[in-house]
């Protein structure tokens, strides 16, 4: 819930009402409850950025009362849930692509402040929905070294048909990438998946008549990184890459992170959440090298 930084004595995040996990919630087969919880929770959401909260209870604000805090949220997570072994079963929806797309629709729909239908009812996003994790994060141990590999049929007809849901039909404000690799290249970086699928065939954009009202603006966020997928980048890269790699523009010699982050940046990860590599050194280095363009780092901006 973010900051909760003055807040008269009442420690630790903000006490919510608990709804029922996802998975409980999909078993009702009924969007238009679902759509009222996730209105109910972003109302909520919105109480505890209220001013009137600054040094007097508990709160999501900032060092000020002027600071409002996060409106940005890693939610939902819309993996099929066919295997209880994954570990967040009740994190998901369930197993068939229609009953997700269709929960998961209300979910963002209710969330974001939009009618049933997704229509934006104030021109202003009421929170900034994440949708996670695209795609195929359906295995939890080794997530980061492992590649999930499927048809062409099945990514889009079963493992990516929510997200489509979710980007043409409800809006959603931002998209976060999966931890693994798919078909052998890294979820981040994959051009197929990012700017083919989410972009090209789905339609993902950021949402540039919408902004978030009082609070800071809409971003396609997430970790590893947001995803608008816009372009095609170079031949994918691969984990286990050697440390140093050699780019072709220049010949330049570049360290190993500013080459991920030229990769991601120019698939169309606009943000890379955790930061430790995404530093301001290393896209330098990645532009200096010829291995990213300063046009692509100013439409991730």
């Amino acid at each position: 819930m973010g900051a909760n930084q003055d807040n008269n004595g009442n420690g630790g995040p903000p006490k919510a009402t608990s709804f029922p996990t996802n998975f409980a919630s999909s078993m009702a087969w009924d969007p238009n409850l679902v759509y009222q919880e996730t209105t109910a929770i972003s109302d909520e959401i919105r109480g505890f950025v209220d001013k009137s909260l600054f040094g007097t209870g508990q709160n999501n604000l900032g060092p000020s009362a002027s600071d409002y805090g996060d409106l940005t949220f890693f939610a939902p997570t819309v993996n099929m849930d066919r295997d209880p072994r994954w570990g967040r079963t009740d994190e998901a929806f369930g197993e068939d692509p229609y009953l997700v797309s269709q929960i998961a629709d209300a979910f963002v729909n209710g969330y974001q402040g939009n009618t049933p239908s997704g229509t934006s009812q104030t021109g202003y996003l009421k929170v900034a929905a994440t949708a996670k994790h695209y795609a195929l994060n359906n295995v939890e141990d080794n997530r980061t070294g492992i590649s999930s590999d499927v048809s062409d049929t099945d990514l889009r007809d079963y493992y990516t048909a929510q997200f489509a849901s979710l980007i043409e039909n409800a809006h959603v404000a931002g998209l976060m990438t999966s931890y693994n690799a798919i078909n052998g290249t890294p979820s981040v970086a994959d051009t197929y998946t990012l700017n083919q699928l989410a972009q090209r065939t789905y339609g993902f954009q950021r949402l540039r008549h919408i902004r978030l009202r009082r609070g800071r603006p809409p971003r396609t966020t997430c970790s590893p990184a947001a995803t608008t997928g816009r372009r095609p980048a170079g031949p994918p890269t691969t984990k286990g890459a050697p440390a140093r790699g050699r780019t072709r523009p220049t010949g330049a010699t570049i360290p190993a992170q500013a080459g991920g982050q030229a990769l991601r940046t120019a698939a169309g990860t606009d943000l890379n959440c955790p930061g430790g590599e995404n530093t301001l050194t290393n896209i330098e280095a990645a532009i200096k090298g010829g291995a990213l363009s300063e046009g692509v780092v100013d439409n991730s901006l």
